[in-house]
């Protein structure tokens, strides 16, 4: 089961059975245009994905394993529909849950893509803060290539501050 998707100006939202509203947004990185050109990468292509609890409902139930499910298939839709996508983020450190983030995110990631084409880089910059990037594995020749510029564009990205 999964929760019903809506349509968004951002994405995608979605509403828990406790009422909890869950925004999920795509938003294209085209004014990081030049630097993702300069590592090879089509800018077209780069998009900033997150997610936030809008509105908090009546009870939290933090082991809602219905909103994971409902996250990653927007994912999974986003590429359906932007098959050349790669979707950049970043965890938040706000409240000094970081590692919390990097760990639960990778579980979700490796739960959901396994037997799938989408592949997850991630870099971690100290404990400061770490950048991601997910996309699906291209099947041509040059895939080593583009698969080595993300990740270089991935560690080089303190310098353009996403």
């Amino acid at each position: 089961m999964l929760y019903p998707l809506q349509k968004s100006n951002f994405g995608y939202k979605f509403i828990t059975d406790y009422g909890s509203e869950y925004e999920i947004y795509f938003t294209q990185l085209i004014q990081y245009s030049e630097h993702i050109s300069d590592n090879g990468l089509n800018p077209e292509d780069f998009y900033y994905f997150g997610f936030s609890r809008a509105v908090r409902g009546k009870k939290c139930v933090s082991n809602d394993v219905y909103i994971k499910r409902t996250i990653a298939f927007s994912i999974f839709e986003f590429f359906t529909q932007y098959p050349d996508a790669i979707i950049v983020f970043n965890y938040s450190a706000a409240d000094r849950r970081l590692q919390a983030r990097r760990k639960k995110f990778k579980e979700w990631f490796e739960e959901y893509s396994e037997n799938t084409i989408i592949k997850m880089f991630q870099h971690d910059f100290s404990d400061a803060y770490t950048v991601c990037a997910i996309y699906k594995r291209k099947s041509h020749p040059a895939f080593e290539q583009v698969q080595k510029n993300i990740e270089l564009l991935v560690k080089n990205i303190e310098t353009t501050k996403v």
